[in-house]
């Protein structure tokens, strides 16, 4: 069905072209037309460049190349930065040795310290 509608596509392609063309005072005929093909610059460039992405995506999906990012804004609360500063503070005081942790121990059986 796609290799019909193809032809279809190309026969209609080339009897448009041969149109333009009469009208425009050229003399082109029709079976020139359609064994030399027409295939527009854009159509070029929309090949190479899909081209281009495919193959680099194989290289992402392959492990072979990574996207390139960059961070331009991040979120931030000021009352957790607040918060991680003051916690980042205690935790070395305590691996500095200068705070301990407190511990309680609680008898289960009676629940008295």
């Amino acid at each position: 069905m796609q290799k019909i509608w193809e032809e279809k596509r190309n026969d209609q392609l080339s009897d448009l072209l041969y149109e333009m063309g009469e009208s425009l005072g050229f003399d082109f005929d029709k079976v020139h037309i359609k064994k030399a093909g027409y295939f527009p610059k854009a159509y070029a460039d929309q090949e190479t460049e899909q081209k281009y992405i495919r193959s680099q995506l194989v290289d992402v999906f392959l492990g072979k190349k990574s996207i390139p990012m960059s961070i331009v804004y991040f979120p931030s609360d000021d009352e957790a930065l607040k918060t991680q500063k003051e916690l980042h503070c205690l935790m070395k005081e305590h691996f500095e040795g200068k705070r301990s942790i407190p511990v309680t121990i609680k008898d289960e059986v009676n629940g008295k310290l």
